[in-house]
């Protein structure tokens, strides 16, 4: 299954095939499903790390791959005891996306829940 998505991202992403890659590596390591997380990068930067929003819906600005404000990316690295996690690497906002999302925390992305209940019908409340 891995190869045929990265198919499909190189076609659909062809300038962040090799960050599509890699995001699918780390997805299978940490153990999570591959469709959601690829479907909640998409939505939130389309794959651009360097994506910055000045001013999101709640005000707030929102930087990189997962779209994450200072403060909340601040409050979950605490809680999950990462104080070296920085906001403006990529992998560490995966990193703390799967911390979230094994946690209990991956409410944070409702766009997440939205586009998987659009795109697949399916409910994932529990992720």
């Amino acid at each position: 299954m891995m190869p045929t998505i990265a198919l499909l991202l190189s076609l659909l992403f062809p300038r962040y095939e090799v960050l599509a890659n890699q995001i699918i590596l780390k997805t299978h390591q940490a153990n999570l499903p591959v469709i959601p997380v690829l479907l909640i990068i998409q939505k939130e930067s389309q794959f651009d790390i360097k994506a910055f929003n000045p001013r999101d819906t709640d005000g707030k600005q929102k930087h990189g791959l997962l779209q994450y404000d200072v403060e909340t990316f601040n409050h979950l690295k605490k809680k999950a005891d990462m104080p070296k996690l920085n906001i403006k690497k990529w992998d560490d906002q995966l990193t703390l996306f799967f911390w979230a999302a094994k946690n209990g925390e991956g409410w944070r992305w409702p766009s997440l829940k939205k586009s998987m209940k659009e795109t697949t019908g399916w409910d994932i409340s529990g992720f």
